[in-house]
Parts: C-alpha cells; sequence; structure tokens
C-alpha cells in the first residue's frame, strides 16, 4: 500500500468500521476522531500513532492533512 493515504473515513470503510468504532479499537476518544472526520478537529501524530496500531496501518499511509468537511 505504498503511496497511498488514507483518511479516516477511508479507514472506516477499510475496517468495515463505523467511526465510534474505529475510536474505540484504536483507543482514541470518539468524539476527536467524529471531529476530525468532519473537519472540526487536526489528527495528533499520537492519533496516527494509535490508529496504525489499532489498524495495522503504516503510519506512512495515514491521512494527516485537517478532512473535507
Amino acid at each position: 500500500m505504498e503511496n497511498i493515504k488514507l483518511n479516516v473515513a477511508t479507514l472506516c470503510a477499510f475496517m468495515s468500521m463505523n467511526t465510534e468504532q474505529l475510536a474505540e479499537t484504536c483507543g482514541i476518544n470518539k468524539q476527536h476522531l467524529i471531529n476530525v472526520r468532519q473537519g472540526r478537529a487536526t489528527m495528533t501524530a499520537d492519533d496516527v500513532v494509535a490508529l496504525a496500531k489499532g489498524t495495522g496501518i503504516s503510519v506512512d499511509n495515514i491521512e494527516t492533512a485537517k478532512e473535507k468537511q
């Protein structure tokens, strides 16, 4: 999966989870991850690491830019 960047919405689809399930699986605050997905919050480095560990997706393949509303 080189050169592919997955945002929260795509990670949810890839993992067959909704945002709340993905947050719980990765140990991220649910409302924060919802806000990231809706473009109201910025993903932190800790979020990226937690998403990588929880999904098995490389940190390099997780999109860190602000998501579109």
